[in-house]
């Protein structure tokens, strides 16, 4: 939190024991980097500050404790093809986004109290006339009572369609909560933020074209009563990128 470097772990996507050393300080990388065949990788922080969770896109999953403690979480079904990892802010279960070979995405839970850890796939829902729904993001809700995350028709010109979608963990069940109808029948969500309260959802909707997407407004959705704001963008401006901060919503545009 001081900005000091608390501990370097060496190899940690070999990891099969239940526990193992830091390495010197002076190596390179806060997690150093396997065989060059290794895939990319995604790391997610814990809520509580005290541990990373690890992936790539063969499917491993590690959970690194910063007291030194590394564990591989081994699930029951592969998770080949992960792409994003995130702990609940509970620090009780693990959201997956696994995309497969025709680039459709699926959201999954990951219990590693488990073992081996139990694999429920929770969206998407179904089909969009002859092209399958895809999950293209997710954030949790700030108390870990839910998911909220973008679900897209995907085709050979990438995603459209984009619908933000809420799962509910208490009853498992989803609604929509945002779609891309400022921008017409070509309309389509695709960025999404929680708000740190968990009181508000952020989206950006663009328009599809024939020479690709348009910028079309950044909106800004209470997650209590459901009120829709449209965040004062200049006609002419393009939101490049946006973040919650304590006080409010900032963003950059063009």
């Amino acid at each position: 939190r001081e900005g000091n470097q608390a501990a370097t772990f060496d190899n940690v996507l070999a990891a099969r024991g239940t526990s193992a050393s830091p390495v010197a300080a002076a190596a390179a990388s806060p997690v150093a980097r396997a065989a060059d065949s290794t895939p990319a990788v995604t790391l997610n922080w814990s809520p509580q500050g005290n541990r990373i969770l690890l992936g790539d896109a063969s499917g491993a999953l590690i959970d690194i404790h910063l007291d030194g403690e590394v564990t591989r979480i081994e699930p029951r079904v592969s998770l080949s093809g992960l792409e994003r990892v995130a702990w609940s802010p509970r620090g009780d279960v693990i959201a997956a986004l696994i995309r497969d070979a025709d680039g459709l995405g699926s959201l999954a839970l990951v219990d590693p109290v488990s073992d081996p850890a139990r694999v429920s796939v929770i969206a998407p829902v179904g089909k969009s006339g002859d092209q399958a729904r895809s999950v293209e993001t997710f954030e949790w809700k700030a108390r870990g009572d839910g998911i909220v995350f973008i679900e897209a028709r995907r085709g050979n010109d990438g995603p459209t369609d984009g619908n933000v979608v809420g799962w509910d963990r208490a009853t498992n069940s989803t609604q929509i909560l945002a779609t891309g109808g400022q921008g017409g029948p070509s309309g389509s969500v695709t960025w999404l933020a929680v708000s740190p309260d968990g009181k508000a959802l952020a989206y950006i909707v663009t328009m599809q074209g024939g020479e690709g997407s348009t910028f079309v407004g950044l909106f800004v959705r209470s997650m209590i009563d459901g009120q829709l704001y449209r965040v004062p963008v200049r006609a002419d401006a393009e939101v490049l990128q946006a973040c919650w901060l304590p006080d409010g919503l900032a963003w950059v545009s063009i």
